[in-house]
């Protein structure tokens, strides 16, 4: 009975450390998130007013005290593609690509840097990247790309297979709807537009879409 009771006073320590030390690592981490979101705060406010090298400095920091803040990797490529250094910025928004594989933002920023040098191959690998992590926006990413690269019928193509692969996607819908209004579908865009609503019918984007639509065929 005295040995029995000589563990249990042993083990009680050491099993309530595990779950002190846990709780100690999480709120190390969430206090390490809020002070990031701080500083890249902060270089935002930097960088709307036109001082980029403070808006850099910021953003690094945020960087530092949080390797995993995903907005302040984009805002620093932001900030350098607006020092004139395209590669450097490029490097930041992979890393958050990396970091987050259905992050929007970032597959954005790096295509606008991409298309500037009319590097249309890499694009392309860069959404289908973005339809492995996330088949709906990386599908409308994709059709985006491909009409900004004057390939209208590839585009709608690539969102016609979302839709017969993802019936109740409105985003998809809507996004097709786009694309065959700006070829002069307007019958087509109409049917997308009722399925979308069929599916969501407080769609804001697929109702003003659709009176649009409407007042184009008179």
């Amino acid at each position: 009975m005295m040995l029995t009771r000589f563990f249990h006073k042993r083990q009680t320590p050491i099993l309530l450390a595990a779950p002190i030390a846990l709780l100690c690592v999480v709120l190390v981490a969430g206090c390490s998130g809020r002070r990031s979101d701080q500083l890249r705060e902060q270089g935002d406010i930097y960088l709307s007013k036109g001082d980029v090298e403070s808006a850099e400095l910021e953003y690094r920091r945020a960087i530092d005290v949080n390797p995993a803040n995903i907005h302040a990797y984009v805002r620093l490529g932001n900030a350098l593609e607006q020092k004139g250094q395209p590669d450097q910025a490029l490097e930041m928004y992979n890393k958050a690509i990396e970091l987050s594989p259905e992050h929007p933002g970032a597959y954005f920023a790096a295509a606008t840097v991409l298309l500037a040098r009319s590097d249309q191959a890499t694009v392309d690998a860069l959404s289908l990247k973005f339809k492995e992590a996330d088949l709906e926006k990386g599908s409308i990413f994709e059709a985006q790309m491909m009409r900004a690269t004057d390939r209208p019928q590839e585009a709608m193509n690539v969102l016609e297979a979302l839709v017969k692969d993802m019936p109740g996607s409105v985003p998809g819908r809507v996004s097709l709807a786009t694309h065959y209004l700006r070829a002069g579908f307007t019958k087509d865009a109409e049917t997308q537009l009722k399925a979308a609503l069929e599916s969501e019918p407080d769609s804001t984007p697929a109702r003003v879409m659709l009176v649009e639509t409407h007042r184009i065929q008179g």
